[in-house]
């Protein structure tokens, strides 16, 4: 499985399960975010997703092997309704990891949460303190979560 490598997002992969994943460049900050969501089909299946099928414990984004080991027990336990968003500050990344969720207003709290999440860990690192700066990160990674989720 391969990411997609588009830094205007203009598309996602989505491979022979229906999981997506999407790469994006954050324009000015210089971060690199990838999403992840599974689906309920993905829970369906004989063979589960992996943190290490997905590519999460690739060199490229080098997710910490307890946040792995966190979010593959949660696949095997069949979670849903929730997120995790992990930030490597010195790498400027982050994952944000989104189990199945069954209905659209959870999902915007749940997108908004980790949203908001995402502002305060890229603001925080880079020690950004200015109102019109978190304005404009925020309207970014909205439009980039709201076509996320809806695709």
């Amino acid at each position: 499985m391969q990411w997609t490598e588009n830094p205007m997002m203009c598309g996602s992969t989505p491979t022979a399960s229906t999981m997506i994943k999407q790469r994006v460049e954050v324009p000015i900050y210089g971060y690199t975010i990838w999403l992840v969501k599974l689906s309920f089909d993905d829970y369906k299946k004989e063979v589960r997703p992996t943190t290490a099928s997905i590519g999460l414990k690739s060199k490229r984004i080098d997710l910490d092997e307890e946040t792995c080991d966190e979010i593959d027990e949660n696949i095997k336990d069949g979670d849903y309704n929730g997120a995790i968003t992990c930030h490597r500050g010195k790498q400027r990344k982050a994952v944000v990891f989104f189990y199945p969720i069954d209905n659209e207003e959870k999902a915007i709290e749940i997108y908004d949460h980790e949203k908001r999440h995402l502002e305060d860990f890229i603001l925080n690192f880079l020690d950004v303190d200015d109102t019109e700066a978190a304005a404009y990160l925020a309207g970014y990674l909205g439009k980039v979560f709201w076509k996320f989720k809806n695709k």
